[in-house]
């Protein structure tokens, strides 16, 4: 099969560990902004998008007590969509809108319904891992008559969970067995990340990428070199 006609899978999961952003924006060396942060990553989305018609995405949030789906939206009442969407502009493409206005609006969510005692300083990487290998699954079985290249791309923060050690690891190991190249994009500062003994692993095992991101401003630029 011509590697033209391959659908390419991108499964992006975000670090969204409340209490570890919250370090980052107030390190005195290396401040972190989440929003900035959350913009540059949807610009590398929209550039995946863009580079072949067929592209596949989803993004999911690593939170402190459970992992969620930003994107693709689960289908919802029509009426009840099209009264809350907002407008969109003349010359924005929908699918980047669609993207960028949904996952901006699951956020939002995610923050309202986070309580001061679910800020602890974890993210829920190994749920994370094991919806994403569940969702390449799914689309591989929807396009058995097409070669599927899949792709997770890890944006980390938070400092590795002990406990959650055998469950990273059978995911790791479950990617590696579906070809499923895992590239991790790691913020480092005095406040913030530490040292990760699962994520190089991850990355190392499936062939992926693993970088340590010194300097945030430039994260676009990053994805988009290493892609």
């Amino acid at each position: 099969m011509n590697a033209e006609d391959d659908i390419n899978l991108l499964t992006v999961i975000v670090d969204t560990n409340p209490a570890a952003w919250a370090a980052a924006a107030n390190d005195p060396e290396r401040p972190l902004d989440f929003i900035k942060i959350i913009e540059q990553i949807l610009i590398f989305i929209n550039a995946h998008l863009s580079l072949k018609f067929d592209n596949e995405l989803a993004i999911i949030a690593s939170h402190t007590n459970q992992s969620r789906f930003l994107y693709p939206l689960p289908p919802t009442d029509p009426e009840a969509a099209l009264l809350d969407a907002p407008k969109k502009p003349a010359n924005a493409y929908k699918q980047f809108f669609d993207v960028d206005q949904g996952v901006v609006m699951k956020l939002k969510e995610l923050v309202a319904e986070s309580k001061e005692a679910d800020e602890e300083n974890k993210s829920m990487i190994a749920g994370s891992l094991s919806l994403a290998q569940s969702y390449i699954n799914r689309v591989k079985r929807a396009n058995e008559n097409s070669n599927v290249q899949s792709r997770i791309l890890v944006i980390s923060i938070s400092p590795d969970l002990p406990s959650q050690y055998i469950a990273t690891m059978n995911c790791i190991f479950a990617a590696q067995k579906g070809a499923t190249r895992i590239d991790v994009c790691r913020f480092q500062g005095r406040n913030y990340g530490g040292d990760s003994v699962f994520l190089p692993q991850a990355s190392h095992i499936t062939g992926g990428i693993f970088l340590e991101i010194p300097e945030p401003r430039n994260l676009l630029q990053y994805l988009l070199v290493r892609r």
